[in-house]
């Protein structure tokens, strides 16, 4: 590893005779690591949103390859305002989200939505899945147990369809 990173630190420096720099590029050497990361990343990327349709990679989420493109994907929202326009570019081109956790919560919402249109209220049960599977259920117990940390303004979209907060009452 410190040979390695002597030979990165000597080819930026122009310390390395052309031979060198030849023979290790034959080797496949890699001069950049954090670009390396970034391509792998993005082709793996890249990869899932072809075979699922989106970029929505679950935060454990570990490729084929081994690839751990969940720990990946958080670092990459966590690093935004940091991350050059072209990168940027390049994720938004696989539409890539930014805020997983408003996506889900407006999934959600939306569920919420078209179960009240089919029902007339709000009263999901517990195990109640929606299509697709979409535990529906569980999305309404996880906005009543988080009352007092959702942001106002999704308290009164959920208060506009009549949403029952407290259900002993």
């Amino acid at each position: 590893g410190i040979w390695v990173n002597q030979q990165r630190w000597r080819g930026g420096a122009n310390k390395l005779t052309s031979d060198q720099i030849e023979r290790l590029n034959r080797l496949g050497f890699i001069w950049n690591t954090y670009d390396e990361e970034w391509r792998v990343g993005y082709e793996n990327l890249k990869s899932f949103y072809q075979e699922f349709g989106n970029s929505d990679v679950p935060s454990k989420f570990v490729t084929s390859n081994g690839h751990n493109l969940g720990s990946w994907v958080v670092n990459l929202r966590s690093r935004k305002d940091s991350l050059p326009a072209e990168k940027v570019n390049m994720l938004e081109e696989i539409d890539f989200c930014w805020d997983i956790n408003t996506k889900l919560w407006e999934a959600g919402y939306l569920r919420l939505i078209r179960f009240k249109e089919q029902w007339g209220h709000c009263n999901v049960s517990g195990d109640y899945e929606a299509d697709a599977g979409y535990k529906l259920g569980s999305w309404v117990k996880i906005q009543r147990h988080n009352y007092k940390n959702i942001d106002a303004s999704r308290i009164a979209r959920l208060d506009s369809l009549g949403f029952i907060w407290n259900l002993k009452e």
